[in-house]
């Protein structure tokens, strides 16, 4: 991609680029008078004064030169009743996840595929594939990929990057292995300016990768998140989306509560999104909408694959890419528990003593289960003459766990967790001709 320097101006110039002078509502007014007008008489007044050959002015919007929260002496307070006879939908770029007008947030743990989730969003946009069915514009303002990587990522998603934009600071002193400007990474003081560049290109979609590398201060703090006012106002001001990536806690069991940092993070946001991949399967990846303000919730599972590319060098690397994106029923909250409890029931045989290898030995080799009676007896029957108190201290470090015949006078089933779970036990208690099988003392 082709590096282009953005020249901002002083002033925002023209409003949604047709010139004319709007009030801090938006609406058309006359510069001289004061006066609130029709949008239609504001556009024939300045086509007279451009049939006279006079230079057109151009005039501010509402953005500041300074944080938007930050008030100036041209500023306008309008007070305006709310607008009840003339109601607008919500507007999506991609529905119902990513709306306009708003801050989004897609939160996972490290190596998830948020940003590859992301990049794939982006490809579609630029392409026209999303919900509005024309190409759109992004903004991109990630500092954890390089230009190298987040280029390579969007050849492996055939994007337009024609619609696509990466924003990057070069330093104005040091220089690089190359001889060019050194790359800067950027902070919570460059947010105004991150937000001037939205204004100058107009993009449909703003991503900012992490989105925490603008909290100021102690992230578990409320005020960190104050941030995100600016980005809403500027979403608005736009009417584009802001797409913020964040990272999940590690050990999750809850999408809700998963999000590092204040509470503040979600309440700001309008659309939330928690990414989880199971232990065992990082190629299916859940994605739970767990809160939309304008909308109902929606899942989906992602599959993600792996292309070959080749760079300029001729040498080739496997890229991961969104292969497939489909509702589903299943939360991130199934996948974490899964998680968890495959954790749980995980156990490292080398790891035990004498006693619990035994006991995990003895289940394991008849498929994860067997009558509680029987591995007592043949625990007394050990040299060592094991007890049933001492077997029972010994289920928790082999990862045995106990149920029951679903039946009358039912007898008790030890299991491994990571062999079988409760229901496959269940049923094989009740199958008859266990009871009369026989194994020898080991």
């Amino acid at each position: 991609m082709n590096s282009e320097e953005i020249v901002l101006p002083r002033t925002a110039g023209e409003y949604e680029g047709d010139g004319i002078a709007r009030t801090f509502g938006g609406l058309p007014y006359d510069p001289e008078t004061g006066e609130v007008i029709s949008k239609a008489e504001a556009v024939r007044r300045r086509e007279e004064v451009a049939a006279l050959g006079e230079q057109v002015p151009e005039y501010e919007c509402w953005q500041r030169d300074s944080f938007m929260a930050e008030m100036r002496d041209d500023d306008v307070f309008m007070l305006e009743k709310p607008r009840i006879t003339h109601l607008h939908a919500p507007e999506y770029v991609l529905r119902p996840l990513l709306p306009r007008k708003a801050v989004s947030i897609i939160a996972a743990d490290s190596g998830t595929g948020k940003s590859t989730l992301a990049a794939h969003i982006e490809a579609l946009a630029s392409r026209g594939e999303l919900s509005e069915g024309r190409p759109l514009k992004c903004l991109v303002v990630t500092t954890e990929d390089s230009q190298d990587d987040i280029s390579a990522q969007y050849a492996a998603e055939g994007a337009n990057v024609d619609n696509i934009r990466l924003l990057m600071v070069e330093s104005g002193s040091r220089m690089a292995a190359d001889g060019s400007p050194a790359l800067k990474t950027f902070g919570p003081n460059d947010l105004k300016t991150i937000i001037d560049v939205a204004f100058k290109v107009r993009p449909d979609i703003i991503r900012i990768d992490p989105l925490h590398r603008f909290a100021a201060g102690d992230w578990n703090n409320g005020r960190s998140a104050e941030f995100i006012d600016e980005l809403t106002v500027a979403a608005q001001s736009l009417n584009c989306a802001v797409l913020g990536i964040m990272h999940t806690r590690k050990g999750a069991t809850n999408a809700k509560e998963s999000i590092t940092g204040t509470g503040q993070w979600v309440a700001k946001a309008r659309s939330v999104m928690v990414m989880a991949a199971p232990d065992d399967d990082k190629s299916h990846v859940v994605l739970q909408q767990t809160k939309a303000n304008r909308s109902a919730t929606q899942n989906y599972e992602i599959t993600f694959a792996v292309k070959p590319m080749t760079f300029d060098d001729g040498s080739e690397y496997d890229l991961r890419f969104v292969a497939d994106m489909v509702e589903t029923t299943r939360t991130a909250d199934d996948v974490f528990q899964q998680n968890a409890a495959d954790r749980a029931a995980y156990v490292d045989r080398d790891e035990l003593n004498d006693l619990s290898g035994w006991v995990y030995d003895r289940l394991a080799e008849r498929n994860g289960h067997m009558f509680a009676s029987e591995l007592y007896r043949l625990a007394s029957e050990r040299p060592e003459r094991w007890s049933r108190g001492q077997v029972r201290r010994a289920f928790a470090s082999a990862g045995v766990k106990q149920t029951k015949q679903a039946q009358r006078h039912p007898k008790s089933i030890l299991y491994l967790a990571d062999h079988c779970d409760e229901l496959t036990a269940k049923k094989w208690g009740n199958i008859p001709t266990t009871t009369t099988e026989k194994w020898e003392s080991k």
